[in-house]
C-alpha cells in the first residue's frame, strides 16, 4: 500500500505499547483496502499525547492501560456504553470533536456468554478500565460479581470451582477454577483482544469483520 498525505492515521496510547494492535489493524487495513496505517505508542502523559494526535489529525486511537478511566475527562462526548462503564478504550476524532467508546464492554459481554453461560457469580480481578467494562457487562446480564483489588487479589488462590476474570497486568497461576486471563499473550486474552479489536475496526472503517 502506498502511503500518501491522505492516508488516515490510527494508533493506540498505553504506558507500555505492544505490537498486537499494529499487526492486526495494518493487516485488516490491507485486506479491506483501507488507506490507513496504525502504530502503537508508549506514553507517560496521556493528555499531551492525546492533544498531539488531535493536532496531527489522527482519525482514531485506542486507549490502553492505565489511561482508560482518565481519558474520559478529555473527550467531548461519551457514547452510552462508555458512560455505562466510566472508561473508554477507543476515541474517534471528528473534525474538532472527539467521542469516546468502549469496545471492551462488547468483548466482555461476549466472553461472559462463552465462559459463564449459566450466569453464575464471577470474580473480577482489578479495578481499572477493563474491570469496569466487565462490571458493566455483568450488571446488564444480571450476573453477581465480586471485585478483588490489589489488597485482596491473593484470595483468588483460595477459590475452587469459581469463574475468575483477570483484568490486571499480573501474571497469575490460578488453578481449580474457570480462569479467563485478559492479557493478550494468553489464549483467552488474545480471544478477548480479537473481539474488541473487531469492534474498533468497525468504528474506524465501517467494515464488520466476520467472527470465525
Amino acid at each position: 500500500m502506498k502511503i500518501t498525505k491522505d492516508t488516515r492515521l490510527y494508533g493506540s496510547l498505553s504506558f507500555k505499547a505492544g505490537n498486537k494492535g499494529c499487526e492486526y489493524f495494518n493487516e485488516m487495513f490491507q485486506q479491506y483496502k483501507v488507506d490507513a496505517i496504525y502504530r502503537s505508542f508508549s506514553v507517560s502523559n496521556f493528555y499531551d499525547a492525546f492533544t498531539s494526535m488531535k493536532t496531527l489529525k489522527f482519525s482514531g486511537i485506542g486507549v490502553a492501560m492505565p489511561f482508560k478511566v482518565i481519558a474520559c475527562e478529555y473527550v467531548d462526548r461519551l457514547n452510552l456504553t462508555a458512560e455505562k462503564c466510566g472508561a473508554i478504550n477507543t476515541i474517534l476524532f471528528e473534525e474538532d470533536f472527539t467521542v469516546g467508546f468502549n469496545t471492551d464492554y462488547l468483548a466482555a459481554y461476549r466472553m461472559l456468554g462463552i465462559y459463564n453461560p449459566e450466569n453464575r457469580r464471577v470474580h473480577i480481578l482489578g479495578t481499572g478500565g477493563l474491570s469496569k467494562a466487565y462490571q458493566a457487562a455483568c450488571r446488564d446480564k444480571k450476573i453477581e460479581f465480586v471485585i478483588l483489588n490489589r489488597l485482596t487479589t491473593d484470595s483468588v488462590f483460595n477459590l475452587t470451582n469459581e469463574i475468575v476474570f483477570n483484568c490486571t497486568p499480573l501474571k497469575l497461576d490460578v488453578r481449580n477454577n474457570i480462569y479467563v486471563d485478559c492479557l493478550t499473550d494468553t489464549p483467552t486474552g488474545y480471544e478477548f483482544f480479537l473481539y474488541q479489536a473487531r469492534e474498533q475496526f468497525k468504528l474506524y472503517t465501517g467494515y464488520e469483520i466476520p467472527i470465525t
